[in-house]
């Protein structure tokens, strides 16, 4: 019971660290670096846990980043299915993995539309830019 209690007091916490702004995260981190500096062992264990994670994380971003490039039309939940199947990951990573395909392909159409707008606009200043209704993509939330 003590270690289930205590579990939830370490994902509020986490909760809480989320809410912070960047700099203030950054200091919290070098302070808890330096608090584990005369354990080794445990520092090492806590960067291949970080390392491995992130790594792996960069190396699915960047297969659903080449298959949205092949086929843009591929809803976030397909291409979440699509990696699970073709990487053999574990089937309660589905959720995070269509969090982490919206996230990509959100980024992918952002990066299209900016060279649209970039095209569109031949680099004339912002205030003389004059855009057609057949260029003009609205941006989410426009209506």
């Amino acid at each position: 019971m003590v270690e289930a209690e205590q579990r939830k007091r370490i994902k509020d916490f986490s909760k809480e660290i989320l809410l912070l702004n960047p700099t203030e995260q950054v200091y919290l981190a070098k302070l808890w670096v330096n608090g584990l500096r005369g354990n080794h062992s445990l520092v090492g264990r806590v960067a291949h846990i970080w390392l491995r994670d992130w790594h792996r994380r960069t190396k699915l971003e960047d297969w659903m980043e080449s298959r949205l490039e092949k086929k843009i039309t591929l809803t976030p939940k397909r291409l979440a299915y699509e990696c699970r199947y073709y990487k053999r990951l574990k089937r309660e990573l589905t959720p995070w993995l269509i969090y982490l395909a919206r996230r990509t392909k959100k980024r992918i159409l952002a990066r299209r539309r900016k060279v649209l707008m970039k095209k569109s606009c031949n680099g004339a200043p912002l205030e003389d830019r004059v855009l057609d209704s057949s260029s003009f993509i609205p941006p989410d939330g426009f209506l």
